[in-house]
C-alpha cells in the first residue's frame, strides 16, 4: 500500500473532530516544519472567534498545521 504524500495543492480535512470537519488546501510546507493550510470551512480545533475575525478582515483563514492535525483526501 502506498503512502499518501502531503504536497502543495492537496485537499485536506481536519482530523481533530468527528462532526465538524473543515476542508482546506495545502499552500506550502513539509513533514518537518508543518504545513500552511487555507481553510474553506471551519475545522473543530480552530477557535470560532479567531475564525470569524480573520474571515471578516482578510476574507480567508490560513494557519499552520502539523501532519497529525490534517488528513489528506485528494492529491490534486
Amino acid at each position: 500500500m502506498s503512502r499518501k504524500k502531503y504536497i502543495k495543492g492537496a485537499l485536506v480535512c481536519s482530523r481533530n473532530t468527528k462532526f465538524e470537519k473543515g476542508m482546506g488546501i495545502i499552500l506550502w510546507g513539509n513533514d518537518d516544519v508543518g504545513f500552511r493550510v487555507r481553510w474553506f470551512e471551519k475545522p473543530g480545533h480552530i477557535d470560532r472567534w479567531d475564525w470569524n475575525v480573520n474571515i471578516r478582515i482578510a476574507g480567508k483563514y490560513e494557519c499552520h498545521q502539523t501532519k497529525n492535525q490534517i488528513k489528506i483526501l485528494k492529491k490534486e
